[in-house]
């Protein structure tokens, strides 16, 4: 699996989210995952953002087998986040999750709303 990392050097969101720290946690934890980072303003990281239909940065994004998109997220995320994300991103590899039905974020979006309507 391939976590790809859109990010720009003139995004604030990028520069304010601890990104090395929080990708070296998930790495040491998950050797398995290659990481890249891609700078979305040189020529070869904005064909890829625009391959993956990248919009924003900074933007992580779960590949399978094959380059096959597992999960897209924009916004920055902590490890506990990217844990969430990558368990995820495992389940839809696995068949056990349709990427277009269900979201790791989603459930917490539903919840705030039931919440609301109290």
């Amino acid at each position: 699996m391939k976590l790809l990392k859109f990010s720009s050097p003139n995004c604030v969101y990028c520069k304010s989210m601890d990104t090395a720290q929080v990708l070296e946690k998930f790495s040491k934890r998950y050797p398995d995952v290659q990481i890249q980072r891609i700078d979305t303003e040189t020529p070869n990281g904005g064909k890829l953002a625009d391959r993956y239909n990248i919009k924003g940065v900074p933007t992580l994004a779960f590949l399978g087998d094959d380059d096959k998109v597992l999960l897209i997220k924009g916004g920055a995320r902590g490890i506990a986040e990217l844990k969430e994300m990558y368990k995820y991103a495992l389940e839809v590899e696995a068949g056990n999750e349709d990427p277009e039905e269900d979201d790791p974020d989603d459930s917490e979006d539903e919840t705030k709303e039931d919440e609301s309507e109290d």
